[in-house]
């Protein structure tokens, strides 16, 4: 005799679950890991040695290619006037550029203490100073914070094909961490970067006061090098005499 399982009226509909639940589990982890590859390499942009000229633009495009996004807009805060200036985007229009935005309803829980990523309603951008443009569909908003204070908010609009979900607003928060990270440094850098290139002017100074016999000369290498140097925007200075008294022009 062949043995019959006994099965209950409700069984299958519970295996149907459970393997949805399975297939929807493992959908999660590769969207997961292919996120977190994608990451991986788009932070390498991040790391370079030699930095990125407009890091502001490159955590903007790097945001938008990390989550398929066509549009994407990096702000910076500026705390005392409440608002927000565009400092790069993707997909928008170039007037854009360098808008300052009064914080609406909707963005204040980006601006807010203590906040972190959300999903905002779609963004009518048009009133940013670019005609009949628009942020279709939601869009998934995270701070940027130096040493604790807020100083930059990323945007980016829902891609048309996958809305945003758990996974997506987890790995836009890491973005805005590595971003947070590299706009610190480079805040260090600058200044170090600077007092060594006043020393390499110094030290040329030196090298060419001890070397010259000329008066004039000496004075014009030391103008020279106090001017283009030193952040007075001057590349060069000239040094005219007069009858009875030195007049100094800059150029």
């Amino acid at each position: 005799m062949t043995a019959v399982a006994n099965v209950s009226p409700g069984q299958p509909s519970t295996l149907a679950s459970a393997a949805a639940k399975r297939a929807r589990l493992t959908c999660k982890l590769l969207n997961r890991n292919r996120l977190a590859n994608r990451l991986d390499e788009e932070l390498g942009r991040l790391r370079a040695p030699a930095g990125s000229p407009n890091l502001r633009q490159t955590i903007a495009e790097i945001g938008a290619r990390l989550l398929d996004c066509e549009k994407a807009v990096f702000f910076t805060y500026h705390e005392g006037q409440k608002v927000l200036e565009i400092s790069a985007f993707v997909g928008l229009p170039a007037e854009l550029s360098a808008q300052r935005v009064a914080v609406s309803e909707a963005l204040q829980a980006l601006v807010q203490p203590g906040a972190r990523r959300c999903i905002l309603p779609p963004i009518d951008v048009s009133g940013w100073g670019a005609r009949n443009a628009k942020i279709r569909g939601r869009v998934l908003g995270v701070p940027i914070k130096l040493n604790g204070q807020l100083e930059h908010v990323l945007l980016l609009g829902e891609p048309r094909n996958r809305p945003f979900g758990e996974i997506e607003e987890e790995f836009i928060e890491r973005l805005a961490h590595h971003a947070a990270v590299a706009l610190e440094t480079a805040h260090l850098l600058d200044p170090a970067q600077r007092r060594y290139r006043a020393l390499q002017t110094l030290q040329k100074i030196g090298d060419y006061i001890q070397s010259a016999t000329d008066e004039d000369k000496i004075f014009h290498a030391v103008l020279t090098g106090i001017t283009a140097g030193y952040g007075l925007g001057r590349p060069r200075a000239d040094l005219s005499r007069g009858i009875k008294t030195e007049q100094i022009v800059l150029r």
